[in-house]
């Protein structure tokens, strides 16, 4: 564990490990962080809610700080940004590994429910979308499969993000008016969870245009600073001048 105190205002930190993830991470004294391949190498997280600048239709953004210790025991940060579609993504891509199970808040497993209850990271998340396409949620209860078909026309969802590890669960709550709609019965789906990769955090493609966060078609990289704080040393990353 990386030896720091946490500000009140910020949500506790929590690991995450990475299998075989060799890479080389610029530094802002323009040196190298190489990590070796073919090892664990362990990060810790916090994130945060970075609100629109405008409430008219709101799509927030989500700050993760990343600490990263090096095999000297330093500790390296760098922050990612990502926008709330990220967690819309996770609803329909086939591409993600793991579960990609919906299911409704009141019938989820218990695990997930444990995790919303213990493990909150940050709370109303808002994206909204006006594409007005139709998609289908398929809802895995038990051993019930139900399809819902919705459409996107003036939506605005509020994302609650717990979870710790490789794994998040994510709580989708109609806050207002602006939820999703089932098309066969007119009425609200109401709140509904599922699992997210908590890498896709690093992504930091967030990008605001015109006060409204957006997602960059060219991710920047990570930067990492230098801190005066130490942890526990990790053999295979190592600065490279």
């Amino acid at each position: 564990m990386i030896a720091q105190s946490t500000p009140a205002s910020m949500p506790a930190p929590f690991t995450l490990d990475l299998e075989n993830c060799g890479r080389r991470q610029q530094t802002s004294d323009s040196r190298i962080l190489q990590i070796d391949s073919g090892r664990v190498t362990r990060l810790e997280l916090r994130f945060r809610r970075v609100p629109a600048p405008i409430d008219d239709f709101p799509t927030d953004a989500l700050a993760c700080e990343i600490d990263l210790c090096d095999r000297e025991g330093a500790v390296w940060t760098a922050t990612s940004t990502v926008t709330a579609r990220l967690f819309l993504q996770h609803l329909f891509d086939a591409s993600l590994d793991g579960d990609m199970n919906l299911h409704h808040l009141d019938q989820a497993p218990a695990t997930m429910l444990t995790r919303l209850e213990t493990q909150m990271r940050v709370t109303d998340v808002r994206f909204s979308s006006d594409d007005r396409g139709d998609r289908q949620l398929v809802f895995h209860d038990g051993d019930d499969i139900e399809l819902v078909p919705v459409n996107f026309r003036y939506t605005s969802l509020h994302f609650d993000i717990a979870g710790i590890g490789n794994e998040l669960t994510v709580c989708v709550n109609a806050r207002n008016s602006n939820g999703l709609m089932d098309q066969m019965t007119g009425e609200g789906v109401g709140p509904f969870v599922f699992r997210a990769q908590t890498s896709h955090l690093l992504r930091n493609d967030a990008l605001l245009v015109e006060d409204r966060w957006q997602i960059n078609p060219f991710p920047q990289p990570l930067v990492f600073e230098p801190t005066d704080r130490t942890g526990k040393p990790q053999p295979h990353v190592a600065i490279v001048n």
